[in-house]
């Protein structure tokens, strides 16, 4: 942002597409006191869109599930990394910072939105708290707290710390 010879850029941009099929149960099934309501299989490529020694991307096939209990909602993620030829690996070691899957936690009361993703690296853990307001009809305030490793891909080596906050657009969970 202070630098006017690169033009303020963004130090990093992460992107995450993914194909998937999402499989919406007609009739929720019980599990541990909650309501599975949906899974989906696919795979997904993460990259930040970065070159040579900055560059960071890798493959995965995955498995998520939905699970409600009330007002609250847990997604949870398992996921396979596809093997990089190990010439050209730019992180070899990302499973100990990142792991093999994550844990998301979703709990909405009234307007109140709070939101705790954590990132189970193998080694190293991370962990992002959010909590988000209506605005109004259709934007949300945030505020994030992260900690940890695995926040972002260029840094996912280094412990970090962060404090965040913005607004989220068309927030489908809460009013």
């Amino acid at each position: 942002m202070y630098n006017e010879k690169w033009s303020r850029p963004f130090r990093e941009t992460n992107y995450s597409p993914e194909i998937f099929v999402r499989k919406i149960l007609s009739r929720a099934h019980s599990f541990l006191g909650g309501k599975f309501i949906a899974y989906d299989i696919g795979v997904i490529h993460q990259s930040n869109g970065q070159i040579q020694e900055l560059s960071r991307s890798w493959n995965r096939l995955f498995i998520r599930s939905a699970i409600v209990y009330g007002n609250t909602y847990f997604k949870a993620a398992l996921w396979y990394r596809l093997p990089d030829n190990p010439d050209k690996d730019e992180n070899q070691d990302i499973e100990k910072f990142i792991g093999i899957g994550e844990l998301e936690i979703d709990k909405v009361w009234e307007k109140n939105r709070v939101q705790l993703k954590i990132i189970p690296g193998l080694d190293h853990q991370g962990a992002e708290l959010t909590y988000s307001y209506p605005l109004r009809e259709g934007i949300r305030y945030f505020i994030k707290a992260s900690y940890g490793y695995g926040l972002n891909l260029i840094d996912y080596r280094h412990e970090g710390k962060k404090l965040g906050f913005g607004f989220v657009l068309a927030d489908l969970l809460s009013r």
